[in-house]
Order: C-alpha cells, then sequence, then structure tokens
C-alpha cells in the first residue's frame, strides 16, 4: 500500500502537533473540574441562565467528571481541534494535490485512481484512530489526579463516537474536493457541514418543537446519549458510519468519473 504509507509518512509531524493540542486542551481545562464542582457560585450562575441555554450548550453535566469531559473537551474544545485537521486531512488528499500538480504525477506512475482515493482514506481514518487513543490515554491518565472519576469502557465509546464525526467531516471534505478538484470547495464543504451540524444539535438541544434538528444531526448521533456516561451508542455509531460511507462513495464515483484539471 505505497500511496497508504506516503500518506502516513509525510503527515507524521503534523500529527504529533495535533496530539500536542488535544494534551494541552485537556491540560488547560480538565484541572479546573473540582472547582467548578464544589462551587456554589457556579451552580447559581447556571440556575440564572435560560433552562434552554443551560441544556442546549450541555452546562448541566458539568457537574459529574464525565459530563465536564462531555461538554468541555468531547463536544466543544477537542472536536473543534479534531473537525480543523479532518477537513484539512479530507481537502488536501485530492483537491489539494491536484491543485498542486501533485496527482498528475502520483498517476502517472501506474496508480488507479480507485487506490489512491481509498488508501488516502484509510490514511485519514488511520490518523483519526491514533488521535483517538491518544485522547483516551490523556483522560484516562487525567481521571484519578483531577477526580473525574471516568470508566475505562464508557471512555472508550465516547472516543469512538468522537472520531466517528470527525472522520464523517473529513470525508465530506474529500468527497466535495473528489468531485470538483477545489481545495476550496472541499474546505466549505467540511466547515460547512461542521458548523451546520453543530448549530442544529444545539437548536434540537434547546427547544422541544426543534428536536428532529438534533435527531438528524451528525452530532446528535454522536453525542444525545452521551456515550462517555452511558456506555455504547451503537444506533449513533451505526449512522455516522452510513453516512461516511455513503460521502466516500460519492467521492469514489465522481472521482472516478470527471475530468482531472491540469
Amino acid at each position: 500500500m505505497p500511496v497508504f504509507i506516503n500518506e502516513l509518512r509525510h503527515g507524521w509531524k503534523a500529527l504529533i502537533g495535533w496530539t500536542l493540542g488535544l494534551a494541552v486542551v485537556c491540560v488547560v481545562y480538565l484541572p479546573f473540574f473540582e472547582s467548578i464542582a464544589a462551587s456554589p457560585e457556579m451552580e447559581s450562575m447556571l440556575e440564572s441562565l435560560p433552562p434552554a441555554i443551560v441544556v442546549g450548550m450541555g452546562f448541566d453535566e458539568m457537574f459529574s467528571g464525565a459530563g465536564y469531559v462531555h461538554s468541555s473537551i468531547l463536544e466543544l474544545t477537542a472536536l473543534i481541534l479534531v473537525v480543523i485537521a479532518g477537513v484539512g486531512w479530507g481537502s488536501r488528499a485530492i483537491a489539494g494535490d491536484e491543485e498542486e500538480g501533485m496527482l498528475e504525477l502520483t498517476l502517472a506512475h501506474g496508480v488507479s485512481r480507485t487506490r489512491v482515493l481509498a488508501e488516502r482514506a484509510l490514511a485519514i481514518i488511520v490518523r483519526f484512530l491514533l488521535l483517538g487513543a491518544a485522547l483516551w490515554l490523556i483522560l484516562m491518565a487525567s481521571s484519578k489526579p483531577f477526580a473525574l472519576d471516568l470508566g475505562a469502557g464508557d471512555t472508550t465509546a465516547a472516543v469512538a463516537s468522537f472520531c466517528a464525526l470527525a472522520i464523517v467531516i473529513a470525508f465530506a471534505s474529500l468527497a466535495a474536493g473528489a468531485a470538483t478538484g477545489r481545495k476550496s470547495v472541499a474546505l466549505g464543504v467540511g466547515a460547512g457541514l461542521a458548523v451546520a451540524a453543530y448549530i442544529a444539535n444545539v437548536i434540537g438541544r434547546q427547544s422541544q418543537d426543534w428536536t428532529w434538528l438534533s435527531a438528524v444531526s451528525p452530532f446528535g448521533w454522536a453525542f444525545a446519549e452521551m456515550p462517555i456516561m452511558n456506555g455504547w451508542d451503537w444506533p449513533g455509531l451505526a449512522m455516522l458510519t452510513g453516512l461516511a460511507l455513503v460521502a466516500f462513495v460519492v467521492a469514489l464515483v465522481s472521482f472516478n468519473r470527471r475530468d482531472l484539471r491540469c
């Protein structure tokens, strides 16, 4: 699998950088849990806010260790990092190389378009699995020192949903880039999906009249059942996996059918 190996070889420094970013986020946010959990002022402040905002932003779960990690790390700061990484990886995989003239050189070596796309998609998945493993280790190492009381199994379930969501967004960028050959379009589609899905999930949690928005949002599929507190959410994972497969098929079909820009 030369394309796959080459992708990982050329991206290992960036992967280390994103891993350090996750570590920094955890080091910055996790030590605050004990002071927040024991703070009557924080509880009073949340009680003064509209319930819809508290529930929609996940603030109501911040007084348990797992809930705090869910709200501040998995559904917010760490997710922002991996979404940025995923959109970048997905947009560069085909469209970025095509705009730089490197894709044509790769294909000139007798490698099929299907193989290039499949191996680069696999490289994206492996990167997220490595980031997920690093995040799991960081969270478990932080559990006892910061009194988070995280369960290994539930944390695994949460990180799996976290990574599945990131892969979906990365594959949306990959599909847009493969269909158009334009990196700007790929970036816009991936970022647009992330923002739209996040807003839909927040609105869906805030209003009983709009709960369907959370039900159709990939963010809702990943986090509605709060796997770090309740364990594996198999239906949510299945929907995320299905959407990622759809994006991959769209990328494969469109990439094989269109003329490359020289």
